[in-house]
């Protein structure tokens, strides 16, 4: 009976060493899918990294762009837009000679006008002296 035990107890042993060897094979299995697994992760997120960092390199150049762009516009719009204050202001100073000068040929106007009625005055006061004259030289 004790030869019997043995027996059992070294089956059991070698049972024990083979479901260790086993289990053994089975840690050191899964220890390299562990390891493949976090090495394709890695290598997954290398991958996910490096696209969005080229996501990112491509926003940025094309907000350059934009950005750009955007300049480029507004200093084409304050070109455009001085240059049409320039031609409002020698609209102005255009408007303003033309003002003056019609200020100034209305005033010279006035003054040959006043003049015209002085002259026509003192032709009339010379025709009526000459009438007078008239009149006494036929009596």
């Amino acid at each position: 009976m004790i030869e019997s035990l043995e027996k059992q107890l070294v089956f059991l042993r070698e049972a024990r060493e083979r479901e260790a060897a086993g289990l053994s094979t089975q840690v050191t299995d899964l220890e390299v899918r562990v390891q493949e697994l976090l090495c394709d992760r890695e290598q997954e997120a290398e991958r996910r990294a490096s696209e969005i960092e080229g996501r990112l390199r491509d926003k940025d150049a094309e907000w350059e762009r934009l950005v750009m762009t955007a300049v480029a516009q507004v200093q084409e719009q304050d070109m455009a837009d001085r240059e049409r204050l320039l031609r409002l202001e020698q609209r102005r100073g255009s408007i303003r000679s033309a003002a003056m000068a019609w200020e100034s040929a209305r005033g010279i106007a006035c003054n040959e006008l006043e003049l015209l009625r002085c002259n026509k005055r003192f032709v009339e006061v010379t025709l009526a002296g000459l009438d007078v004259i008239m009149q006494q030289l036929r009596q």
